[in-house]
This record gives structure tokens, C-alpha cells and sequence, in this order.
């Protein structure tokens, strides 16, 4: 098992989708096992614990402790680590907003006639998208 240090560093190295809850610092096997009796098997379900607790410690960390029985130090370190993570990805700038991508997006999203029928196209998707599923999944 990784030092906490090395668990640290890796986490901020790369993205969170399809890694383990054991990537976060704090949580080793047993308490992994207990998070994922609950729902939580992943490293980003436990960050969207995090942001659904309105990225506030005490409720997180209650929240652990109540939901795997981590310790204090697991508690500490699980919340400094998705913290430090989360500071990180927000304060990144995923598009330059002087790129062609930017301007690209722009011009998309802010197209009139797409504003003006977003809602008419939104709504014929779930309709679709609800006949679908009725027929393959109905009883």
C-alpha cells in the first residue's frame, strides 16, 4: 500500500474517474470495503459526497467518520487530499477564452435559433428517450 505522501501525490496527478475509493488518501482496504457497502466503491463518488456536503469539513468528515467509521487522521487526510483536488480543478481554466475552441463553443451555445429551440429539442429528447426505455424495459 502507498505512504499517505505518495497516495497524495498520485491522486493530484490524475483524474479520479474509474479509481478506487483506496486512491484517496486515508482509506485503505477495510474502510474502501465499507464505503462501498454503502454506494461509495469509487474515489469520485466520495468527491461528490464532498461537493453534495457543500465542500464544507465538518459535515465531511462526520460524514465519513458515520459512514465507514474513519478516524480522525483518515478523516483529516481523505478531506485535505479531495480538498486540495478540488481547489486544483476549479481554479483550472479548461478552455483558454482567446482559443478557436473558445470562440467555437461561443458561437454554438449562444446561437439564436439554438436558444430560441433549445427547450422544444430538450423536450422531444426525453420523449424519446422515455418511449425507449418503456419498450425495452417494461414489465
Amino acid at each position: 500500500m502507498l505512504s499517505t505522501s505518495k497516495k497524495h501525490a498520485e491522486l493530484m496527478s490524475k483524474p479520479l474517474a474509474g479509481r478506487s475509493s483506496t486512491a484517496l488518501p486515508g482509506i485503505g482496504i477495510v474502510l474502501r470495503q465499507r464505503l462501498a457497502s454503502k454506494g461509495f466503491e469509487m474515489a469520485e463518488m466520495v468527491k461528490d459526497q464532498y461537493l453534495v456536503l457543500g465542500k464544507n469539513e465538518v459535515r465531511f468528515k462526520r460524514w465519513l467518520h458515520d459512514t465507514c467509521g474513519a478516524n480522525n487522521k483518515q478523516q483529516r487526510e481523505c478531506h485535505r487530499a479531495i480538498k486540495e483536488w478540488d481547489d486544483t480543478l476549479m481554479e483550472k481554466e479548461w478552455i483558454q477564452s482567446d482559443s478557436e475552441a473558445f470562440r467555437s463553443l461561443s458561437e454554438i451555445v449562444l446561437d439564436e435559433h439554438w436558444l430560441k429551440n433549445v427547450e422544444k429539442f430538450l423536450s422531444t429528447l426525453v420523449t424519446i428517450l422515455g418511449t425507449w426505455c418503456y419498450k425495452h424495459y417494461s414489465w
